[in-house]
């Protein structure tokens, strides 16, 4: 069975067992489809230029370990000549503010130059050290202000024991 073909005003139409079904002929939609197509071939070109152009242009290096001069935010270090804040505490590399804070003797690791371990009469507070109040003392390593003391009076024990002779 042929369909009944018939034209009508730009739209070829033909009947069906269903109805009648209409295609729309638009030269407009095939004149946009065509520039889509040359406009996404022509951006593909050109990125394909650039990176092509990127990978042959020649790129300057740099050896760290001939120049010796390069510095490291975080990382490992001897001293703190490898380290953008010029402070090495515990073989790492500290960084501005945490680990550069005054009593801080080790910072964590190598990706990260927080403040681990602090100083005698400092305790570590937002992994930065803080100083004990003014008459109090801490061991080194201190975690909290709770382990901050009043700070302990030694007199001699000769002393002692001619004080308390006296009447």
């Amino acid at each position: 069975m042929s369909p009944n073909l018939r034209a009508k005003g730009g739209y070829t139409t033909f009947g069906s067992p269903t109805g009648l079904v209409q295609y729309h002929k638009s030269s407009s939609f095939k004149a946009k489809a065509v520039a889509l197509g040359l406009l996404l071939a022509a951006i593909g070109a050109f990125v394909g230029l650039k990176g092509s152009q990127a990978w042959s242009m020649p790129q300057e290096s740099v050896n760290i370990e001939s120049t010796g001069s390069a510095k490291s935010d975080v990382g490992t270090c001897t001293d703190g000549s490898a380290c953008t804040s010029g402070i090495c505490g515990g073989g790492f590399c500290c960084t501005y503010p945490k680990g550069t804070s005054e009593g801080c003797t080790d910072c964590f690791s190598k990706t990260d130059g927080d403040c681990k371990k602090c100083a005698a009469n400092f305790y570590r507070k937002s992994y930065s050290c803080t100083a004990c109040p003014p008459g109090y003392t801490s061991e080194s390593g201190s975690e909290s202000a709770d382990d901050c003391e009043v700070q302990r009076t030694h007199v001699p024990l000769r002393r002692l024991h001619r004080l308390m002779e006296k009447p």
